[in-house]
C-alpha cells in the first residue's frame, strides 16, 4: 500500500483556488482526467515542432495537489508549446476500493484521447509518458489495460514512445507501506491521534499482507512492478526507452528499490537486443525528497527530460 505522494515533502495546504483554475486551458473529461490541446503553436518555442511530442501523458502521484501538478504542467507547456497534454490524477479510490471494471470504464475518455482524432494524434503518434511515484505508475498501468480492452486485436498496445519514471517503483514491504500511509495523515491532527492512527494503519497493513499471502493474490505494487517490466507489454514495446529519476534521500520509495527495478528492466531490454545503458537510464539526485527532485535542481531535471526525449526521437527525425 506504499502509494503515497509528496505531501510530506511538498507540504500539503488548503487549495488557494478551485482545481480547474490551476489547469487553465484544460478540458475536464472525468473526475481525474484533464486534457489540454494548444490553440496555436508558440512563437519562439524552445523546442522545434519536429522534435516535440504529439502528446504528453502525465500521471500524477497519489493525492497530488493541483498547485503542485500545475508547476510541472507549466514547465511542459513552455518547453513543448505545441504539444497536447493528458493529465491523469490519482486520488485514492482506484487503489483502495473501486472495482477494476469501473476503473476501465472511467478511463474511456483518456483512451479516446490517445487514439484521436480529436487530439490530433497521428497513425504512429510520438507519446511521452511521465509518471510519478507508485500512484502514478499504477495509473499508467491501468491506462494501458483500459487501452487494450477498448482496442481491436492487433492494435491493442498503448503507443508509448518514451517513459519517465519519477520516484518509483518501490518494493512492497510493511515498513515502506507504513511510512507512506502515515505521511498521508493530516498534519493538523494532535500527536496522540496521529500515534493512534499510526497503530491502526500498521495493523491494517499487516493484516492485509497476511491475508494476501494466504490467498496467493498479487498485491498492487508487485503487479505494477511486473507490468512495467513485461517484455511483451506496452512499457517495453519495441524497446521503449525509459529514464528513472530518484534520490537516496527519498523516505517513501528507497533508492535501492528503484535501482533494483531498473536493473531488471536492463536485463529485459538486453534480451530484446537493445543497449541496456541507453535503453534504461538511471538519474540519481542528491538531497531531494520524494517527487521533489525538480525542487532541488530544476535546471538539471528539465534538462534531463528534454535530452532524453531528443535522444529517443533522434532516429525518427
Amino acid at each position: 500500500m506504499d502509494l503515497a505522494g509528496p505531501e510530506p515533502e511538498l507540504v500539503a495546504t488548503k487549495e488557494d483556488k478551485p482545481i480547474d483554475q490551476y489547469f487553465e486551458g484544460f478540458t475536464r473529461l472525468g473526475d481525474q482526467i484533464f486534457f489540454y490541446k494548444p490553440s496555436r503553436t508558440g512563437d519562439g518555442a524552445e523546442t522545434t515542432l519536429q522534435t516535440s511530442p504529439d502528446l504528453i501523458v502525465f500521471c500524477s502521484w497519489l493525492y497530488a495537489l493541483p498547485k503542485h501538478i500545475s508547476k510541472y504542467i507549466t514547465a511542459y507547456q513552455k518547453i513543448y508549446p505545441s504539444t497536447s497534454i493528458l493529465l491523469l490524477k490519482q486520488d485514492g479510490p482506484d487503489l483502495l476500493w473501486r472495482p477494476t471494471a469501473r476503473q476501465m470504464e472511467n478511463l474511456g475518455p483518456a483512451v479516446s484521447i490517445v487514439k484521436g482524432p480529436e487530439s490530433g494524434m497521428k497513425t504512429k503518434p510520438k507519446i511521452l509518458m511521465h509518471v510519478f511515484s507508485n500512484g502514478g505508475s499504477f495509473t499508467a498501468c491501468q491506462l494501458a489495460d483500459a487501452y487494450t480492452l477498448q482496442s481491436e486485436p492487433g492494435h491493442a498496445v498503448l503507443p508509448i514512445s518514451a517513459l519517465v519514471i519519477d520516484s518509483a517503483p518501490s518494493i512492497p514491504t510493511i515498513s515502506t507501506g507504513y511510512v507512506a500511509m502515515t505521511h498521508g495523515l493530516p498534519k493538523s491532527l494532535p500527536a496522540p491521534l496521529r500515534a493512534l492512527g499510526g497503530v491502526i494503519l500498521y495493523s491494517f497493513i499487516g493484516v492485509a499482507s497476511v491475508v494476501g499471502s494466504l490467498l496467493g493474490s498479487e498485491d498492487v505494487i508487485s503487479s505494477m512492478r511486473r507490468k512495467l517490466n513485461d517484455s511483451k507489454g506496452p512499457f517495453m514495446q519495441n524497446g521503449v526507452n525509459r529514464m528513472y529519476i530518484y534520490s537516496e534521500t527519498d523516505q517513501l520509495v528507497p533508492w535501492q528499490h528503484v535501482e533494483a527495478h531498473a536493473k531488471e528492466a536492463r536485463l529485459v531490454v538486453e534480451e530484446l537486443g537493445i543497449d541496456p545503458i541507453v535503453g534504461v537510464r538511471m538519474e540519481k539526485f542528491v538531497g531531494s525528497k520524494h517527487v521533489g527532485h525538480v525542487v532541488v535542481d530544476s535546471e538539471r531535471y528539465w534538462g534531463l527530460v528534454r535530452s532524453f526525449w531528443e535522444d529517443c526521437n533522434a532516429d525518427s527525425q
